[in-house]
């Protein structure tokens, strides 16, 4: 997907470089395995318990929470590093 992205750059006039595809492949790995440890972790300690409507409402819980929360959150982020 991500040469997919750099290839369309190529077309909108925006400069295209291996080193984003490098880092773009080494941080959906580092997100991966970081994802995949969580995940081991919680559900190890909660799926003994849990019943098939909490995940549904994690689920709807985390889609809101990116939905709604993650570009203020990203865009207050920009705003003090620039």
């Amino acid at each position: 997907m991500t040469s997919f992205i750099e290839i369309a750059q190529i077309f909108t006039g925006r400069a295209t470089d291996i080193d984003d595809i490098i880092t773009n492949i080494a941080g959906t790995l580092v997100g991966y395995l970081i994802a995949y440890w969580f995940t081991g972790i919680f559900t190890r300690k909660i799926v003994k318990n849990s019943k098939k409507n909490d995940f549904y409402i994690i689920c709807a819980s985390v889609v809101l929470i990116m939905f709604f929360l993650q570009p203020f959150i990203s865009s207050l982020l920009w705003e003090m590093i620039l």
